[in-house]
C-alpha cells in the first residue's frame, strides 16, 4: 500500500446493533464510562426509518472483557 501513498491500520473494534431511538448511544456511552472503559472513537448508521442502527466502537482491547456485561439489556 505504501506505493499508493495510502495509510493501513488493522484493530480490533466491537461492532453493534441498537434500537434506533434517542438516547440510546448516550446510554451505551453512559455505561462503558461506569465501567471504567475509554471509547476511542465511535461510526454509527442508520436509515431513515429504521428500526436499528449499527455503530462500531474502538476502545481498548484490553478492556474487551469488560463490556459484555456492561451492555447487557440495551
Amino acid at each position: 500500500m505504501a506505493k499508493a501513498n495510502h495509510l493501513l491500520d488493522k484493530d480490533h473494534v466491537l461492532v453493534f446493533k441498537l434500537v434506533n431511538q434517542p438516547g440510546m448511544l448516550g446510554r451505551v456511552a453512559k455505561r462503558l464510562g461506569e465501567a471504567h472503559v475509554n471509547i476511542d472513537y465511535i461510526y454509527g448508521s442508520a436509515m431513515e426509518g429504521s428500526e436499528e442502527s449499527i455503530f462500531v466502537v474502538h476502545i481498548a482491547e484490553s478492556e474487551f472483557h469488560k463490556v459484555k456485561d456492561t451492555l447487557k439489556g440495551l
